[in-house]
This record gives structure tokens, sequence and C-alpha cells, in this order.
């Protein structure tokens, strides 16, 4: 048996097919796209593609807030155009079972059974801010199913505007996308990955990063005295410029946690497969 597992991201869409042993037998990766049709004609197309006989479930994990068991993405800031879509349109479409969740919440799920650990967080650092928590080995998903929206803590009371609506959002200072919109007004045709690179010599740069990980700090720092975690665990593109962060991150928790001794923090090995990866052992585990 297999699974065709996806990760709906703000800006790609990974797709693979995954063994009931968990590994990766093919993968591939397209634009998410900029609109409903667009995107859903695509991946069913590459669905059906990824296909064979021994598939049995599809496994979807996509950012945004999602009622898992209606199969409906209520609210996705970075993709807007699919809000409040009915993903049993897929189901129907390709006629095998399919599962839908919250991104960083597969992330999550996965990354607890691979690392052993009851109680973590998972945070993603991508185009938007993700979380997922882990509880008891189950997701912390709250009365309606939408908890763990690391991106949308507010760190700076009437801060920047968020793709969300709100202000002062952790996302809005740390997100991919606004990390690119501050980059785009100091240099021309530089990434976020370069923004990290040039941080090892370029003064402005090198700001930019710290500010970035003090906010990343203050977030993590809020986690920890809430839910007191074994460990929170790093996933997402950005995870790969871990050393020019951890350091500022981890000294700026130890001032704002009230117990934090014995908190693990993790780069994930596998970030941009973790979802893929969490998406199939929920699949698979049903």
């Amino acid at each position: 048996m297999n699974v065709v597992a996806l990760d709906i991201g703000g800006t790609n869409t990974r797709i693979a097919r995954v063994s009931e042993r968990l590994n990766i037998e093919e993968e591939i990766e397209i634009k998410s796209g900029k609109s409903l049709e667009q995107l859903t004609k695509s991946i069913i197309e590459h669905i059906k593609k990824m296909m064979n006989k021994e598939t049995k479930k599809i496994g979807i994990a996509v950012a945004g807030a999602v009622d898992y068991k209606e199969k409906i993405l209520k609210k996705s800031p970075n993709l807007p155009f699919l809000n409040n879509f009915s993903f049993f349109k897929l189901e129907e479409e390709i006629h095998l079972p399919l599962f839908l969740e919250n991104d960083a919440n597969a992330a999550a799920f996965g990354a607890s059974r691979r690392f052993k650990l009851p109680h973590i967080i998972y945070i993603t650092l991508g185009t938007g801010i993700g979380g997922g928590i882990i509880i008891d080995n189950r997701i912390l998903r709250g009365y309606q199913g939408y908890a763990g929206e690391i991106g949308h803590i507010t760190v700076m009371s009437f801060g920047k505007r968020c793709t969300c609506g709100n202000r002062g959002c952790l996302e809005a200072y740390i997100g991919g996308w606004a990390l690119q919109r501050e980059i785009n007004k100091k240099w021309e045709n530089k990434t976020v990955k370069d923004l990290f690179d040039l941080a090892k010599g370029d003064k402005r740069a090198w700001k930019m990063v710290q500010q970035f990980s003090v906010f990343l700090g203050i977030g993590v720092a809020s986690l920890i005295n809430i839910f007191n975690p074994q460990a929170l665990i790093f996933g997402g593109k950005m995870s790969y410029s871990w050393p020019c962060f951890y350091n500022k991150m981890k000294e700026v928790v130890k001032r704002r946690t009230y117990l934090s001794s014995g908190v693990k923090f993790i780069r994930d090995s596998l970030p941009d497969k973790a979802g893929l990866l969490g998406m199939a052992h929920i699949a698979l585990e049903g």
C-alpha cells in the first residue's frame, strides 16, 4: 500500500507517493498558483499521474485554518482563493479516501513520531509562519480545530499589517513574504536566502537577521511559557539558515521564559519533507 501526500504552501506545492514504510517513492514540486481553478486542476492532474494500483489514500496538508472533519479550508492568509474550499470535490474526482490537515499540524504529527517526543511544538518558517502543537502524542486542535496559528501571535501592538488583516502579528515581522518586502526596499534581485547569506558580512543584512531572531525568540518564549513542551522543532525553508539566528533566538528565549530549562531546540533534518511525511503518517494511521 502507498499514499499520495501533498503539501500545499503559499508559494509551492509538493506532491509525493509515499510507501507504507514512509519512503518517498516519487516526488514533484509545482507552483501553487494564483487561482482556485489553476491549483485544483493542476493538483488533480498530478495526483492521478502519481497514483498506481497500490495507492489507497490521499493526504493533503495546506497552510491555513482547516476543518479536518468536514475537509474544508476555512481561511488561508497566503492562499485566499482557497478560503472555504471543500476538498470533498477533489475526493469525488479522485475516488479515494482523502485526509485534510493544516500543514504545520501535519509536520508536527510526523516529527513527534520521528523524534519519539510526545510533547512538542513544531514551527514552520516559510512564506508564512505556521505551528503545530502535540500534547500526549495528539494534535492540539482547540474548540473549533484552529489551534496553533503561531504566526498570528501579536508581538507588536499597532504594528505592521499582516496578510490576515491584523496588525503586529509575528508573521508580519518574520514571515518570508514580510522579509521579502523589506529586502526589496534595500536591494535589487535578492531573496530571503540571500539575506541570510549577506548577513555574514553586510551590516544592513545582519541587522535585519538580528531583528528576525529577536521576534522569533519573543514568539518562542511565549509558547514555552504557555505549553511547557519537551522540544521546539523548526522546519520550513528558512530553517536551513539555522546557524544565522539560533544563538540570538535562544538568548531572547532565555530572558523571556519563566521556566525553560530542559527544553530542546531542534532543526528538523527533513524540513522540506516534513509536511509530506506527516501527512503520510496521518493518512496511513487514518
